[in-house]
């Protein structure tokens, strides 16, 4: 039987998944231990509100992929800018007005149920997870909240195993995870196509908090009928699953896979991502070690142990103003133990190591920009040359995660009507009717990377002007095109498309002010034209005075 209708096969298919991850855990293991002291561990279990801090004495590690996360946010989702346009795969009607509206409606439909969604606490999530341990996921799912369509979680790794198709891109996501009984009510107790087992609702009274042990796995459907719109002929099957009883809850399908999966880097034959965590792990590691050496050694010497003799005194008092007494006359007293006063470590040690974590962080390229003292050229020369060192990381993030995420947040959209039974994204025109979106990126980050577009752009037009004003061969301008010129000028710098004049209406303005232009010089020459009669008339009429007298 295939996997998607057989237990056995699932579980079986997810101890394969789970050998194949077991050397990553103890790498991830690490981060957690270093960066995430909040996280729940890979191997073992934590207790809720445990303190797993105590055994970190750096801190740097944490704080640089706090500062990575809020860079990338800044940069690729930055909730309080325009950070993605819609388009179509059609260029003629990408560029027709009433396609241009559309577009436009349809991006801040997206982006509105993005900004009233928790889409932004749980993309800086995987952010972090991404910059510490390689490789993040959001799931995203369709809401039956009264004021919300869609919803996303970032799921923790441990959770999560993965299998790629022969591309490379994750196709296969398994998720073992738990939910209490009552969530498990919550979720598919009303639900017509789901079955809970009796030892899930025999609980529901009595024992609601209790934890049940799930798997759900997503992967493509290998027999289905395209033609059929029902769940269950989707391009992905989807099997929700109770592991004790090996129950299927339920079974359904989604149009596009809805565990995102984006990967730092990856390294060739590998599935999982690395991160820049994991490559200066020994730094971290470290850097820690000596801190708590450091602070040994100067609780040693702010503290030192004290010598006293062995036949020594009753009671010391060591505190602040305490006061111990010791035989007079004698030298039996009490003195410190020499340990020295030069501590092992020295802080430029210490700073190099802080400086190398900061440096595969990204911190120092990706710093703010004092533009006090800049021009607004060098401003921007500046981010162009720190976004770049980042650009690779980018393009894979691009792809695995921001145009999925955009499309998957589409069609739940697409499939989602309001409390009047309307649907909430607007009506395509019927020109496009058919076509496939296609995104393009403003973020910070995409326009940094055309700015060298934008530079060819502008010294191309101004050679055409040097050559114009020195040769006087002012024809060497006919050979732009200003107006493609100025509308990729526009394009490259991400100004949205409803403050361009579409072009049909630009001819229309030249053509308008031709013809004024073409009616004032002849009003003008029929005025000179009338000005000249009535001058010539006038001098006749002088001319034939002149002559009777």
């Amino acid at each position: 039987m295939s996997m998607k209708m057989n237990p056995d096969v699932i579980i079986d298919r997810l101890h394969d998944l789970e050998e194949d991850r077991y050397n990553w855990e103890t790498m991830w293991d690490d981060v957690v231990d270093y960066m995430l002291p909040n996280r729940s561990p890979f191997r073992g279990t934590i207790t809720p509100g445990e303190d797993r801090s105590v055994t970190i004495y750096d801190s740097s590690a944490y704080k640089n992929n706090i500062v990575l996360a809020a860079n990338l946010n800044d940069m690729l989702t930055n909730q309080s800018s325009m950070w993605f346009m819609l388009g179509v795969d059609d260029p003629d009607l990408d560029e027709s007005p009433v396609v241009q509206d559309w577009l436009q409606d349809m991006t801040n439909e997206v982006r509105k149920h993005l900004d009233n969604s928790n889409f932004y606490d749980q993309i800086h999530e995987l952010y972090l997870d991404l910059g510490s341990l390689g490789t993040g996921v959001l799931y995203i799912e369709d809401s039956d909240d009264e004021d919300e369509y869609v919803n996303f979680k970032a799921c923790h790794l441990r959770e999560i195993y993965i299998s790629e198709d022969k591309y490379g891109r994750v196709d296969t996501v398994f998720r073992k995870f738990q939910h209490t009984v009552r969530q498990c009510i919550q979720r598919w107790g009303d639900d017509e196509d789901a079955t809970l087992s009796d030892l899930v609702l025999g609980k529901e009274e009595d024992d609601p908090n209790r934890l049940v042990d799930l798997i759900h796995v997503v992967f493509p459907r290998e027999e289905r009928d395209p033609e059929l719109k029902d769940n269950k002929n989707m391009k992905y099957a989807s099997v929700w699953m109770e592991t004790e009883s090996k129950q299927i809850i339920k079974e359904g399908g989604y149009k596009a896979m809805p565990y995102l999966v984006p990967r730092w880097m990856k390294s060739s034959g590998e599935v999982y991502g690395r991160s820049p965590a994991l490559s200066v792990l020994a730094d971290i590691k470290t850097l820690n070690a000596m801190m708590e050496t450091v602070l040994i050694a100067g609780q040693m010497i702010a503290e030192p142990p004290l010598q006293v003799p062995d036949d020594g005194f009753l009671k010391l008092n060591i505190g602040p103003r305490g006061i111990s007494y010791y035989r007079a006359g004698t030298n039996d007293f009490i003195r410190p133990l020499e340990i020295g006063s030069r501590l092992p470590i020295t802080f430029d040690m210490i700073q190099e190591k802080r400086d190398s974590i900061a440096d595969s962080f990204f911190v120092t390229q990706l710093n703010v920009i004092d533009k006090t003292e800049m021009t607004a050229e060098e401003v921007r020369a500046r981010q162009l040359a720190n976004m770049r060192v980042i650009g690779p990381t980018v393009g894979r993030l691009q792809n695995e995660l921001l145009s999925d995420l955009i499309f998957r947040v589409l069609d739940i959209l697409h499939d989602s009507v309001d409390e009047n039974g309307k649907q909430i994204l607007p009506e395509p025109p019927a020109v496009v009717q058919g076509l496939s979106y296609k995104l393009k990126y403003v973020s910070p980050l995409a326009k940094a990377k055309r700015q060298n577009e934008l530079q060819a752009i502008q010294g191309a037009i101004q050679i055409a002007g040097n050559i114009a004003q020195t040769t006087g061969r002012v024809e060497v301008v006919d050979n732009l095109n200003v107006d493609i010129a100025y509308r990729k000028s526009v394009d490259i710098l991400g100004a949205p498309n409803d403050i361009l004049t579409p072009i049909e209406g630009v001819l229309q303005i030249r053509q308008a002010r031709a013809k004024a232009a073409q009616e004032a010089a002849q009003l003008e020459a029929t005025e000179r034209q009338a000005g000249a009669a009535e001058a010539g008339s006038k001098a006749v009429k002088n001319f034939n005075q002149a002559e009777g007298e």
